[in-house]
Order: structure tokens, then C-alpha cells, then sequence
């Protein structure tokens, strides 16, 4: 018999929103325990090199059961805090690890800023049995 178990919508908003933005607008790692799983070393960052008018976002981190080592990046503008063609975050999901009965998902729900954004993370699990 098989079933899906889905996490419920986990928002990093209130965690992240009181970390310092550095003039590369990196978030400072931590780590962040629920019930079956813990995500780690999380590092939003944007960074804009000589030349280019868009910074490159990135979002990092580690889901410490699997080992899943998630990541994803984008252009944005700087100022747009809607999903869009200046800020074209990943808002439809990223599979970022897979295995036999087990997967893991995210995506950016919202990015205002690399110390201002909410993930939606989900985990899936089938019963094999």
C-alpha cells in the first residue's frame, strides 16, 4: 500500500527576516530542526558582478536525513519583489532529491530579499511494503 506523506508549508520568514544583510546580501548559516528532518547550512545570497545589471540569487542548503544537497538560482533586479521577468525566482518547484521511496521539493514562495523570503519545502515519501 502505498501513500504520500506531504509536510506541511514551512515558512523560514520569521527566522530569516532578523538576520543582518551584508553588503553581499548573504544570510548568515544555520540550522533548522523539525519532527523528521533538519535543513542546514541555509545561504541566501545575491550577488551582481561588474557589468551586469541583474544581481544572481541563490538559495543553498542541506537536508541532514538524506544528505539532499538543495540549491537553486535566478536573475533578479534588485527591486521587484513580485515573481517575474526582473525577479524570476523558482515559484513552481525544484526537485532537489530523489531516492527509492523518498524525494524532497521546494520553492521559493517569496523573495523580497536574500534576508527576506519564504521556501516551501516538501517532503515525499512512499510505502514500498
Amino acid at each position: 500500500m502505498g501513500f504520500l506523506t506531504l509536510f506541511p508549508l514551512l515558512s523560514l520568514l520569521s527566522l530569516v527576516t532578523a538576520l543582518p544583510v551584508l553588503e553581499t546580501q548573504e544570510a548568515a548559516k544555520f540550522r533548522y530542526p523539525w519532527k523528521d528532518f533538519t535543513l542546514s547550512n541555509l545561504e541566501s545570497v545575491c550577488r551582481k558582478q561588474n557589468g551586469d545589471e541583474r544581481y544572481t540569487c541563490t538559495i543553498k542548503y542541506v537536508v541532514e536525513v538524506s544528505g539532499a544537497h538543495c540549491g537553486t538560482a535566478w536573475q533578479w533586479d534588485g527591486v521587484t519583489p513580485n515573481q517575474g521577468p526582473d525577479n524570476n525566482y523558482p515559484s513552481n518547484g525544484v526537485l532537489c532529491w530523489s531516492a527509492g521511496s523518498d524525494a524532497f521539493q521546494f520553492r521559493v514562495a517569496r523573495f523580497r530579499s536574500a534576508s527576506n523570503f519564504e521556501l516551501y519545502i516538501n517532503h515525499f515519501y512512499r510505502d514500498t511494503r
